[in-house]
């Protein structure tokens, strides 16, 4: 045979494609690997969000209110706020609102926020999913106090066998005499 027509011997061939073969299954369990801890993350980021929204909503409503139950409550409720919304003028009527928080499941499930008005008003809400809620476990449950003229709350959630919580201080809104 002349050096022109030689060509790859078989040997080479062999391992040349098992090179090949090795870096494509590096590559393809890296990007497993990357594509999985992307859903994780994924995941994480949306509970995550999820409790900051609840915390948000309760936020808003406390400010609202000039009445909180925190205590003597039975499962499934969480805490309860209520206000009236005073009509200006002789005619005007006063409308009542009361916003229960409660939990949908033991230990881990969703917090929901339904709003009654006298005005007719009656509307539920799902706050937040997954949130951890177990009255007998007090250092790691979500929780709600009130402490004049601080609302405390609370919540953790378990977010891939991990607890994340938050909890916000809400002062009380001035009373203007009513």
């Amino acid at each position: 045979m002349r050096k022109a027509e030689r060509g790859f011997a078989l040997m080479e061939l062999l391992i040349t494609s098992t090179i090949v073969v090795v870096i494509g299954v590096a590559v393809a369990t890296s990007i497993f690997q990357i594509q999985s801890n992307n859903n994780l993350n994924n995941a994480y980021l949306t509970r995550v969000n999820q409790l900051e929204f609840a915390g948000n909503q309760i936020c808003q409503d406390v400010q609202s209110a000039e009445t909180m139950t925190t205590e003597g409550l039975t499962y499934p409720d969480f805490f309860i706020l209520s206000w009236d919304e005073r009509g200006i003028g002789s005619t005007a009527s006063t409308v009542n609102h009361m916003i229960t928080y409660y939990f949908s499941e033991n230990n881990l499930g969703m917090l929901y926020r339904n709003h009654w008005s006298s005005s007719g008003t009656n509307e539920t809400i799902l706050v937040g999913k997954s949130l951890y809620y177990d009255p007998d476990d007090t250092a790691n449950t979500s929780s709600a106090t009130y402490t004049s003229p601080t609302f405390t709350v609370k919540l953790a959630a378990v977010i891939d066998n991990r607890t994340e919580t938050r909890e916000y201080i809400v002062e009380r809104r001035p009373s203007y005499g009513y």
